[in-house]
Formats: structure tokens, C-alpha cells, sequence
């Protein structure tokens, strides 16, 4: 018998993803079981390509019979509305879906619309419904009142290394490089500092994967308008060691996405110390406390994001508070041993053991 992770990631790019291997590597480890992953659907069918991509992928609907339990993807519902439709209608195989963030609040005004329509549907067969976060499973438990929700919070080091030799005026932003993660409103921030402050030396370090290149030159081309092209450099993805030499060096962590399911990078940036400063939005206010354990900037203000980074910049009584509440946010964390009870309660229940 089998295990099914629908278009599953080629590599761990984004915290779900990593995620998402910790879940489906223990699952094996637990289970006995044989795990298949089936490829990327962005992959397989880029461009045009999508519009046949929803018949092709029913491909996978004859192997299902041999499945224990098929996992869909919670970004692949363009592509698997109608496979989801015909598991469901067979009922040959236990199905769940792990939900970082619901996708359809990416989009505005009929898209939003037609979007949340198809991911609400494809959903709404699975047996099970699995978060990583308190903020997502709010979502899940208004739109599915009477679905088995399964709470597996993420696991942590409960690590708390902060550097004593950061640079003042330093800033670091880790994540990919697209629309979603608001680095538009972070380039125009750092624009308004160099006005109202021309006297500061300010650097920021934007670490990550391209995943929007038409994005990636507007902020180039905004970064030149507003003079601080020079003050923000694009390293890409980097080796461990030079992130975490980014880490040492960074005074502000700095993450202004604009929808996030959790924010794992944002612990990663606690367990080194590093203050960070976020947009007052989806999953955030459930991690951050303004002042506390970070900066809440008001959504979408690049003057609000800015006079947060302001308030950190060379306070070190500011940070020293924050870096308390910080240490306790990491102690709060699930550990991995929380993390695999979880799945094996999971597992059992979902497989009669």
C-alpha cells in the first residue's frame, strides 16, 4: 500500500515546503509505507499548458486504488478540481490536504472570486484538514465547521543565539521574490529613510529565490528612483554559511509579505536574535506583539514600516526588550517530538491502527 503526495516540490524552498517534508518523512518512517510523489504541476504544465493540465493529471486516478491516503496540494487546486471530484465520488482512498495558506487570498475582486469557488470545492472532499498554524485554522474551521481540522503546529529549535556583532543599520530580508511578499513597500521604506534621514548608513541584504522576474526588475527600477539602489543587494539563495553570516551582521530582520499561512522564516530570525519588523496582516499578528517580540507595522504603510525600522535602528534598549520577548515567543514553539506525536495520532486515527 501507498502514500500519494500530489505535485509535490522538487526542492524545499519556502517553510511549507520544509514543512512538508518533515510531515511526509515521518509519515513514511511511521507508516511502512511506500511514498509517491507525483511531479509539480507548475512544472509539467507551464504557460498555456494549464489548460489541459486538469485532464491530464486524471492520469493518477487508476494508481489511487492501491493508496492508503492521498495528500493534495493546497496550490494545486487549478490543476486537481476534477481528479478530487472523481477520488471522492470512488471513495478507493482516505484523502487530506495540509493548508499553509488559503491561495485565493492572493487575488482581488472576480479572481478572488472564481478562486475561492474552486479551492473551496476541491477542499471540501477531503476527510481531513490539516494546519500548520492558529491563524489558518481560524480560516479552516469558518469555511469547514464540520470537517475534521487537525491543528500540527511546526516544529522549532527551542535556539536562541543572538549576535553581539551585528552591524547598526543593517537589515535583512529572507524569503523568495515576488509579488505576495510586499518587497515593493520595504524598497519604497527604505526610500523614505534616505529623505527624511540622508544621513544614515543604512544597508539590507535580500536573500532568496527569483520566483517573479517581471517583479524583481520593478524593484530594481524603484530602487534607482528613489536613489538606494546602492543600499540593497540581492545576494539570491545563498549557502548556509553565508546566511547565517547575514544573520550575525543584520541589526533588523525585516519581512513585509503581505499574506502569510505562519511566517516560519520570522522564528528562524528570533532563534538568531534578530528583531523583526512585519505588515499587520494574515498570519503575523498571531505570531508578533507590537513592541514585544517585533515591530507590527500598519498594513501596507510604507510609513508605518518605516518609523518601525527607525525605532530599532541603534536602540539597543529597544532591542535588548524585544530579544526578551523574542526568546520567550522560541520557548513557546512546538518541538519535534510535539511535531511526530501529532502525525502518529494523525495516522492512527485516520487509518484505524
Amino acid at each position: 500500500m501507498r502514500i500519494f503526495n500530489l505535485s509535490y516540490h522538487d526542492k524545499a524552498i519556502t517553510g511549507g515546503h520544509k514543512y512538508n517534508d518533515l510531515f511526509s518523512d515521518y509519515l513514511h518512517q511511521i507508516s511502512h509505507r511506500q511514498v509517491i510523489n507525483t511531479p509539480s504541476c507548475t512544472r509539467l504544465y507551464p504557460s498555456w499548458r494549464k489548460i489541459y493540465a486538469p485532464f491530464a493529471e486524471l492520469k493518477w486516478l487508476k494508481a489511487f486504488h492501491a493508496g492508503d491516503l492521498l495528500f493534495y496540494n493546497d496550490t494545486s487546486h487549478k490543476y486537481h478540481v476534477l481528479l478530487a471530484l472523481l477520488v471522492a465520488m470512488r471513495r478507493k482512498i482516505d484523502t487530506a490536504v495540509i493548508i499553509h495558506h488559503f491561495d485565493y487570498l492572493n487575488y482581488k475582486g472576480v479572481a478572488r472570486f472564481l478562486n475561492f469557488i474552486i479551492q473551496y470545492f476541491y477542499y471540501l472532499p477531503c476527510k481531513t484538514i490539516i494546519v500548520p498554524s492558529p491563524y489558518t485554522q481560524d480560516l479552516a474551521k469558518r469555511l469547514y465547521p464540520h470537517k475534521d481540522i487537525r491543528y500540527i503546529p511546526i516544529p522549532f529549535q527551542k535556539a536562541f543565539h543572538p549576535s553581539e556583532t551585528y552591524e547598526t543599520g543593517r537589515f535583512l530580508y529572507v524569503g523568495t521574490i515576488e509579488e505576495r511578499k510586499g518587497l515593493l513597500y520595504l524598497v519604497e521604506a527604505m526610500g523614505l529613510i534616505r529623505r527624511q534621514h540622508p544621513e544614515m548608513n543604512l544597508m539590507l541584504d535580500v536573500v532568496g529565490k527569483i520566483k517573479d522576474e517581471h517583479y524583481y526588475q520593478n524593484l530594481l527600477a524603484r530602487a534607482e528612483a528613489l536613489d538606494v539602489k546602492g543600499m540593497i543587494h540581492f545576494r539570491g539563495r545563498v549557502s548556509d554559511e553565508e546566511l547565517e553570516d547575514l544573520y550575525q551582521k543584520a541589526e533588523v530582520f525585516t519581512f513585509p509579505s503581505l499574506l502569510e499561512g505562519f511566517g516560519m522564516v520570522i522564528v528562524e530570525a528570533m532563534n538568531k536574535g534578530v528583531p523583526p519588523v512585519v505588515f499587520d496582516n494574515s498570519a503575523m499578528p498571531y505570531l508578533i506583539k507590537d513592541g514585544v517580540n517585533g515591530m507590527l507595522a500598519v498594513n501596507k504603510s510604507v510609513e508605518s514600516f518605516a518609523q518601525k525600522l527607525l525605532e530599532l535602528t541603534g536602540n539597543k534598549t529597544l532591542r535588548s526588550h524585544i530579544q526578551t520577548g523574542m526568546k520567550a515567543t522560541i520557548d513557546h514553539q512546538a518541538s519535534m517530538e510535539d511535531f511526530k506525536e501529532s502525525i502518529k495520532t494523525f495516522y492512527q486515527t485516520r487509518i484505524g491502527l
